[in-house]
């Protein structure tokens, strides 16, 4: 993510790239694309991540619901 990026247009990227491999006939869980997204926007937001990590349980959150937070 670089630093005049926002979160909605990282998050664009990651499901842009989740596409691509869906119609190579890969998937990625929800699991996955959400943990990379959290990875990713930690630096800026470390306390936000921290927060989303021991409130939610990650295994079966959303991207879409990962955005609403």
């Amino acid at each position: 993510m670089e630093d005049d990026e926002s979160i909605a247009s990282y998050n664009n990227k990651i499901k842009d790239i989740a596409n691509k491999f869906f119609s190579l006939g890969e998937t990625m869980s929800n699991e996955k694309l959400v943990r990379k997204i959290l990875r990713i926007i930690y630096e800026k937001f470390a306390h936000n991540v921290t927060d989303i990590e021991e409130g939610q349980d990650l295994t079966i959150m959303r991207m879409d619901e990962l955005m609403g937070i």
